[in-house]
């Protein structure tokens, strides 16, 4: 009988894996990693002559590209398969350390219709991970994934099981994989928080029926602030707010699902605050910075911010913006706007071809700053205004002043408002139990193959 013990802990690692390797190995860090958690196996295996017994203990670090992390030999690695047949990854060391010298990864994925496609994945400096790209026109699928980390000839392989495949952004947030869930995230700088939310089908999750979600943010002071999240009908999205008196700071984040369909969570290691739009335009989120995109006329403008909401004015920016059917990975040919700096208007510009309107087309947003490159999606600049909490306060705001409201019934509004905010959903303790037989190829699942009994609530650190 094997039995396998899994402290909470281990859960912010989202689906794992503790996998056999061909040889042991080990390779210098190239960078350093955000903090880990901590999985104990134990197994014993019986018979009428003897009983042997052994203890594995493996490092697990938390998800910080949106993707599953599993354990290969002395290695990890975090995978993530994107929309249009990307997959990227991460490797990392028994240490935490990313690594990249001398290492080689291969992944074999799932494709749509059933059939496996394996990929070569190549160290991208600008992106501090490994990315490989399905053949034109084929479309990544759910399912297991064979993962493959070749250090100097020494192959430590690992098998996971990715419970989503994460589509483009659709409304300028940061997206990652939790369980057999997508999240879009956007973090504002009051502390309120937005998750647009979809299944391993693609398909909008409208409700608080199938599954709780509950973000950890980083707090001021070093700290993680726990926020639930409801579901907030007129946004179609799941919000929550930081408690009264607490400040959030840009860095990690974590997702927790507690679904019908099973636990799981999701990680990112950097995200940036969506900052509120100045020149009324629409913020799209860009890896560790945030840019207001504004169109009018045959012009685009754009306004760059670093993770803390601060206007970037040096100049220094490499901007460019894919429009229309080129703006999602693996799509066909669009138009290629390079933005030039403008310092009288402390921003970025580009004329428009012809008559596109860029409040309808899809957008993808290429920042480079200091040699890395970050990237961010919305579908249309509409969708965006669409979805935006802040946007809709302003709205409602200037709706009350033009009506001249009487104070009175705004008091009573307001006051119901307050308290149809503070509804959040309760989140209790998770009861986790698995247990595998001893033949061979048997695996344990968490993450999205974990079953809860209930819900997550982590303490602060």
């Amino acid at each position: 009988m094997r039995s396998l013990f899994v402290p909470l802990c281990l859960l912010v690692a989202g689906s794992v894996r503790v996998c056999s390797s061909e040889e042991k190995s080990s390779a210098g860090p190239t960078a350093s990693a955000g903090p880990t958690a901590s999985a104990e196996v134990s197994s014993t295996r019986g018979s009428s002559a003897a009983v042997a017994s052994a203890e594995v203990k493996a490092i697990l670090p938390r998800p910080r590209i949106g993707g599953s992390v599993a354990s290969a030999g002395d290695f990890s690695v975090e995978v993530a398969l994107r929309e249009g047949g990307l997959v990227e990854a991460l490797a990392i060391d028994s240490k935490g350390l990313l690594v990249s010298d001398g290492v080689k990864l291969s992944a074999v994925v799932q494709a749509v219709g059933g059939a496996s496609e394996k990929l070569e994945l190549a160290f991208v400096p600008a992106r501090d991970r490994f990315e490989g790209h399905a053949k034109a026109g084929v479309e990544l699928a759910p399912g297991p994934v064979t993962i493959s980390v070749d250090v100097g000839g020494q192959v430590h392989a690992c098998k996971l099981n990715v419970g989503v495949v994460v589509p483009q952004p659709k409304v300028g947030g940061q997206m990652l994989a939790a369980g057999d869930f997508s999240a879009e995230i956007l973090i504002h700088r009051d502390g309120e928080l937005q998750a647009f939310v979809r299944n391993s089908a693609g398909a909008e999750v409208k409700g608080e029926g199938s599954a709780n979600f509950l973000a950890r943010c980083r707090a001021k002071g070093g700290g993680m602030e726990e926020i639930a999240l409801h579901f907030d009908a007129p946004h179609a999205c799941f919000v929550g707010k930081a408690k009264a008196g607490v400040e959030l700071e840009p860095g990690p984040l974590e997702l927790v699902v507690d679904a019908k369909a099973g636990a799981g969570v999701g990680g990112l290691g950097q995200i940036a605050f969506t900052v509120d739009a100045a020149h009324g335009g629409q913020l799209v989120s860009v890896g560790n910075y945030s840019v207001e995109l504004v169109a009018k006329g045959g012009e685009v403008r754009a306004f760059a911010f670093d993770a803390l909401g601060k206007a970037q004015t040096a100049g220094d920016l490499d901007l460019k913006l894919d429009i229309g059917a080129g703006a999602g990975a693996g799509a066909g040919a669009g138009s290629k706007l390079a933005l030039v700096w403008d310092a009288p208007c402390l921003c970025y510009k580009a004329n428009l071809e012809g008559k596109l309107d860029l409040s309808l087309q899809p957008i993808r947003v290429t920042l480079v700053a200091g040699g890395k490159a970050f990237f961010g999606a919305v579908s249309s600049l509409r969708a965006a205004a669409k979805a935006s909490l802040h946007a809709a306060a302003k709205v409602d705001a200037s709706a009350k002043a033009d009506a001249k409201i009487d104070p009175k019934l705004e008091a009573n509004a307001s006051a119901k408002a307050t308290k149809a905010a503070s509804a959040t959903v309760k989140v209790t303790p998770p009861k986790l139990n698995v247990s595998t037989s001893s033949s061979t190829g048997g695996g344990a699942k968490t993450g999205a193959g974990a079953k809860a009994s209930a819900g997550f609530s982590f303490g602060t650190k």
